[in-house]
């Protein structure tokens, strides 16, 4: 309601017929006044005037952008998902009862990867029945961030204080289990199996928490290297050959000798990316069913799919999967155990290597995963 009576006043002002230095003085006024941060525009959607919040919550300085056409893709739609441009969003919110729409606020130009997203609400500015500029609305979340930096703190101390306790309890039981400290009863060996079954979930669910808490943070730093990837996979393949062959599962990889050359990527991320694909069709495939990876490569991109025959991914679920914390229904009923930040990391990870992950999949009859990022030069490395 206040940023609907906050629009509405602001209007008022524009379309006010009195003196025009006085309306812009009294404009002026307001909108540096006001808490929260406000951004004014021109019917071109050029900059007039941006008060100090709106400054603090993007990071914009106001010099550098007076006069400046806001950014053609920094507004997106809350609900669909997808850039809209600005001009689009001005005629939408024209048309509609309540005369705004809420979007969410990129603070970066487009073609950048944003540092944060914000939500607002942009409201067009009509005269005589044309728009003449608009109003945008930025509330202020700096108690949120503060709140989520605060968590992602706890999380990172949290996960570093579990490690050293869990990487201990990992080496004790190896101890007993291979009889290093002598001969323990089957029964005994059975137990220890289970509770060192039950230790590596541990672990990787703290090394999942550090991983989203660097993510958090911005402390994601790669190291690419002159890397076969394709040895990796396979090296990959064979961790999971003992779960597969348990299942009766089989494992392919399909990628010819010659098309594949060395890349330059960082070799423990890309573990960590086929790890997760490959672990979770694995999974999440039944008795019998089939697991393949596909790589190809131009001298641009390189292309991995990993396909399943597994038990899918129900439509209600697709839109979050590469969500934290969220695991499909049909996965947390087939498996209990699981942390639901795999597909998060993975994102993340292919986000920063400039390339994109996507997914078909339909219930009960499998997943496939697409993957693709652009080759990268060594000179990149020799340049640092």
């Amino acid at each position: 309601m206040l940023k609907q009576n906050l629009v509405h006043f602001i209007s008022s002002i524009k379309k006010s017929q009195t003196n025009a230095d006085q309306v812009e003085i009294k404009s002026n006024t307001l909108i540096a006044s006001i808490g929260e941060g406000i951004i004014e525009t021109d019917e071109n959607g050029r900059i007039n005037s941006m008060n100090k919040w709106a400054e603090e919550i993007l990071g914009w300085q106001v010099k550098d952008y007076i006069g400046k056409i806001l950014p053609r893709e920094v507004l997106i739609e809350k609900e669909k998902g997808y850039f809209v441009p600005w001009e689009i969003l001005l005629v939408k919110a024209s048309t509609t009862t309540s005369k705004k729409v809420d979007v969410t606020f990129h603070s970066v130009q487009e073609g950048d990867e944003a540092k944060f997203l914000t939500p607002a609400t942009i409201a067009p500015v009509i005269q005589r029945g044309r728009i003449v500029g608009s109003i945008v609305i930025l509330p202020d979340i700096n108690k949120e961030r503060e709140i989520e930096r605060m968590k992602s703190e706890f999380l990172s101390v949290a996960a570093h204080q579990l490690r050293s306790p869990l990487g201990s309890i990992r080496w004790g039981i190896e101890m007993l289990v291979e009889g290093d400290l002598g001969k323990i009863p089957q029964k005994a060996k059975e137990t220890l199996q289970q509770i060192y079954t039950s230790n590596q979930w541990m672990i990787t669910l703290v090394n999942d928490l550090l991983n989203v808490s660097r993510i958090d943070q911005g402390r994601i730093h790669d190291e690419p290297e002159l890397t076969d990837h394709i040895e990796i996979i396979r090296a990959v393949i064979k961790e999971y050959e003992l779960e597969a062959f348990e299942k009766k599962i089989s494992i392919k990889l399909n990628a010819k000798k010659d098309c594949c050359k060395k890349i330059m990527i960082d070799p423990m991320r890309f573990r960590e990316v086929i790890q997760n694909l490959l672990s979770n069709a694995v999974k999440y495939s039944r008795e019998n069913g089939n697991v393949v990876i596909t790589v190809d490569q131009s001298e641009l991109l390189v292309k991995i799919i990993v396909a399943d025959n597994g038990i899918g991914i129900p439509s209600r679920d697709k839109k979050e999967i590469f969500s934290r914390f969220f695991r499909a229904s049909n996965a947390v009923k087939s498996k209990t155990e699981g942390t639901g930040l795999g597909l998060f990391v993975v994102k993340s990870y292919v986000a920063r290597w400039g390339g994109s992950i996507w997914f078909e999949s339909k219930e009960g009859k499998g997943t496939t995963f697409y993957l693709q990022f652009p080759i990268k030069s060594q000179k990149l490395k020799e340049n640092g």
